[in-house]
């Protein structure tokens, strides 16, 4: 899965072309030579299938999670000995969960997956023989836990093993260079975009304010003279509220973090065809 730039840390340079019996620079170099578009879906999602002899390959790029979901079943159900996982996309910082259009896909949901009947059929008929590498943000978060699960003890299973492939190999560059056209990061003015709802916000009783930008996921809670930001524990970037006149001076709330989204939220301001005594910007990060 492929959600950020594409670099030669995508990590397919641990894979062990001897102990694989696939020698994966050929089979890529093949690939990059065809370049398939593959489909593409809406937000800028894309799968790339690619299948050859000896190796079938499944690109997901800008992921949505029902997409993510069927592939990951279709990948850990095939009658293959090694299967390798890679996510060059965002991830948190926490539990590693991997950030999807639409969702997040951690660890759990790869067991649930993973203990579907379906692939424990194909688990106990190659039982100690099938092995399946992970690759996926430095720190990991709660995926290094998966070799020492209790399913997992019938399968090979490694989290960020090391590298064995030369990083500089031409055929790895030129898989790299096909797949960057096709991997393109969302506009901040996309990520910040503000909402249609503007004027006073008066609690006259305690109220819980539900971002509409924030789809949900962070809401701001009031009585008069006192107002109290919650959130959901997600990496998410919310859109621009802009209060006329607010009663409360909370001003304004830029983590350091955020820097490099003060520029499009001063754009928003500017562009704003309202007269605000106050503006109130909200980053969860």
């Amino acid at each position: 899965m492929i959600c950020c730039e594409v670099t030669p840390t995508i990590r397919l340079l641990s894979w062990d072309s001897n102990e694989h019996q696939v020698d994966l620079e050929k089979e890529l170099a093949t690939l990059s030579a065809q370049a398939p578009e593959g489909e593409e879906a809406r937000y800028g999602e894309r799968l790339i299938q690619y299948a050859s002899e000896n190796l079938v390959t499944e690109i997901l790029i800008h992921p949505q999670m029902n997409t993510l979901m069927q592939c990951m079943r279709n990948l850990l159900s095939s009658f293959t000995r090694h299967r390798h996982l890679v996510h060059a996309g965002y991830t948190f910082a926490g539990n590693g969960s991997w950030i999807m259009q639409d969702g997040t896909f951690s660890l759990s949901d790869f067991t649930d997956a993973y203990q579907e009947n379906e692939v424990q059929r194909v688990v106990r008929a190659y039982e100690n023989s099938i092995s399946i590498d992970i690759h996926c943000s430095t720190g990991g978060g709660e995926w290094h836990k998966l070799p020492e699960m209790p399913f997992a003890k019938h399968c090979k299973i490694r989290v960020n093993p090391t590298d064995i492939l030369d990083s500089g190999s031409q055929a790895i560059k030129d898989f790299i260079s096909y797949l960057n056209p096709y991997v393109v990061p969302a506009n901040l003015e996309q990520l910040l975009v503000s909402s249609d709802v503007v004027g006073n916000i008066r609690f006259s009783h305690p109220t819980l304010y539900v971002f509409p930008g924030g789809q949900g996921d962070a809401a701001l809670f009031g009585i008069n003279g006192f107002n109290m930001l919650v959130k959901q524990p997600m990496d998410l970037i919310f859109g621009i509220e802009l209060f006329e006149k607010a009663e409360s001076n909370i001003g304004y709330f830029l983590l350091k973090k955020n820097k490099l989204f003060l520029r499009d939220s001063l754009k928003t301001v500017i562009n704003a065809d309202v007269e605000c005594g106050q503006m109130l910007v909200l980053y969860n990060a």
